[in-house]
């Protein structure tokens, strides 16, 4: 199956809209920035916690814009952004469908760039 142009431009575009916010996401707590400290701290998570948050988040970008393990990527994303669901969720924080909407996006962007994905879930009309 063979995928069209604007359909790979789709999944690059959306797929780079994720891994970017992933990233994003990772500087501050990869730099310690007190405001993330504190948040993990009112969510329940020990400042300790803040440091390998940010490493697995640039862990699971990397993965999923590398080619050969994109599906692995995603795999580990959406249990990260399902994390960031749950947590949210558990703390009443309406921001909870970011996290979730950012994981559809994420497959979506793999959905669009590559056949084999769609061959495995083929949506018809």
């Amino acid at each position: 199956m063979i995928v069209s142009k604007k359909t790979l431009w789709a999944g690059r575009i959306l797929s780079a809209v994720v891994a970017l916010l992933i990233l994003f996401a990772a500087v501050p707590k990869l730099l310690g920035v007190a405001a993330v400290v504190d948040g993990f701290r009112q969510a329940g998570y020990p400042a300790s916690a803040v440091p390998i948050v940010g490493m697995v988040e640039l862990a699971c970008a990397a993965l999923y814009l590398l080619p050969r393990t994109r599906f692995l990527g995603a795999i580990l994303m959406t249990g990260l952004l399902g994390g960031a669901t749950a947590t949210n969720v558990r703390l009443g924080d309406p921001t909870w469908v970011v996290p979730a909407l950012l994981g559809v996006v994420a497959w979506a962007g793999l959905f669009f760039r590559d056949a084999r994905l769609r061959a495995l879930i083929p949506l018809r009309g």
